[in-house]
């Protein structure tokens, strides 16, 4: 998923680009501007805001600032079997 697809998922959970700006304290402008013309997406200090306020995970929105680890698919509920 490009970080363009992962904003506008954002902010069609939020509704529009209005509600997601609202959500997180900024402008209309500002989220259209992101959606439309900045080269790396929403600027990391606002993925995690727009994580907590839509559940979009910051390592879709910022890639190159929040990659994924190896651990985070894994379930730390269960215990491993002894081999």
């Amino acid at each position: 998923m490009s970080t363009n697809e992962a904003l506008t998922r954002a902010i069609e959970i939020a509704g529009s680009q209005a509600a997601l700006a609202a959500r997180i304290g900024v402008s209309q402008a500002h989220v259209s501007y992101w959606a439309c013309k900045a080269k790396k997406g929403v600027p990391p200090e606002h993925a995690l805001t727009i994580e907590r306020e839509t559940g979009v995970p910051r390592f879709e929105l910022r890639p190159d600032i929040y990659p994924v680890s190896a651990e985070a698919g894994a379930d730390c509920s269960k215990p491993e079997a002894a081999e």
